[in-house]
């Protein structure tokens, strides 16, 4: 059995100064050799399975399953109503140029959304990124907390309104997994598994790769957000049917009970 979750999903950008869709690129060989000797692979969401299969020419069973995360007690989320101060939007993870960060930050001075803030929640080596959104004119705009521990995670979701994903490259991003247990509403690029994260998903929106689009998008969702259209409570319930502990947990028992009785086929 393997495990296969590559951050990138067989993604590669041409570029991180913009949003410009990714390419794909053939893993190296040692892994490529490795997925094709495998009795069965497990892949994040429907993208990277695609990837392996036409890219990567893997011929074994593939298995769709989100990574099992273990959250500890998580607090019903409340519903906020309009909002009419400030919009606070957050992005959580590793501040590098192909999470999207330098593509958003020259993309921000043209985004028109009222009064807000812009936090970034992760490590930002040498403050590159706080120095650049200096550059671009966004220190009155920009907040840069630094590294972050999960346990803190529920007290940092309860200070933002809306949550970001720009990046170029992801599988399953387990910061969208973590927004969505703690009700906070999202928007992400169209990497990994966005298609999933959003299907029947009213508070989450996926953008395409491009920068009026995403432009279009943040500004859509904060509309949404400030007139009360959004919901904490239904983004919950749709992270507990979905992406739980209960319920990912039951699924990979399932399917190593199937591997036991030697019934494992693709999906």
């Amino acid at each position: 059995m393997m495990w296969h979750e590559h951050s990138s999903g067989g993604s590669s950008p041409r570029t991180t100064d913009h949003f410009a869709p990714p390419g794909v690129e053939a893993y190296p060989w040692r892994i490529r050799r490795s997925a094709h000797a495998s009795d069965a692979i497990i892949a994040g969401c429907e993208k990277v399975k695609r990837n392996l299969i036409e890219v990567q020419e893997v011929r074994r069973p593939i298995h769709v399953l989100p990574p099992l995360q273990k959250l500890g007690p998580i607090a019903e989320a409340e519903d906020i109503g309009p909002a009419s101060g400030p919009i606070h939007i957050a992005f959580f993870g590793r501040l590098e140029a192909a999470k999207g960060i330098g593509a958003l930050l020259r993309l921000w001075p043209q985004v028109t959304i009222g009064e807000h803030r812009l936090h970034f929640f992760g490590p930002d080596p040498d403050n590159q990124w706080e120095r650049f959104a200096t550059q671009q004119g966004l220190a009155d705009r920009t907040t840069f907390h630094g590294p972050y521990q999960r346990r803190e995670l529920a007290r940092l979701a309860g200070m933002v309104h809306l949550a970001v994903l720009p990046s170029f490259v992801e599988g399953c991003p387990v910061s969208i997994i973590e927004m969505m247990a703690y009700g906070v509403p999202f928007v992400m690029t169209d990497v990994g598994a966005a298609a999933e994260f959003t299907c029947d998903n009213p508070d989450g929106m996926l953008s395409p790769f491009s920068d009026c689009e995403l432009k279009e998008v943040i500004e859509k969702m904060v509309h949404r957000v400030r007139s009360g259209r959004c919901s904490r409570k239904r983004l919950q319930e749709f992270y507990r049917k979905h992406y739980s502990y209960e319920v990912v947990s039951g699924a990979y028992l399932s399917l190593f009970g199937l591997m036991e009785t030697g019934k494992v086929v693709a999906q």
